[in-house]
């Protein structure tokens, strides 16, 4: 949900220039039709763990913190994944839990 919000989005654009500018954000975007807003911030990150690293991460979780939080029911509707969509995500997932250890 962090592309959703204009502020978290300011602040992974402060951390990662060009990230939210990237073509492949953008076929993904299009192409799935939001289905990375399903994704969590540590499951992308397991996807490039060298561009998100420990320290951009940590610096990431850091800004976060300091945004209002937001009521859930302001929350957008969490798309709806087909079957391919949840198993991408949850190898996603998988991936980064796997390169936090």
């Amino acid at each position: 949900m962090l592309l959703a919000n204009e502020q978290a989005r300011a602040i992974l654009s402060k951390h990662l220039p060009g990230l939210l500018d990237a073509p492949q954000l953008s076929l993904v975007l299009s192409a799935v039709e939001g289905m990375a807003m399903g994704f969590t911030l540590e499951q992308v990150a397991g996807m490039a763990p060298g561009v998100f690293t420990a320290e951009v991460m940590q610096a990431i979780a850091e800004d976060l913190v300091q945004l209002s939080p937001v009521a859930a029911s302001d929350l957008p509707e969490p798309p709806k994944l087909s079957l391919w969509q949840r198993l991408l995500a949850r190898l996603a997932s998988w991936r980064a839990r796997r390169s936090s250890q």
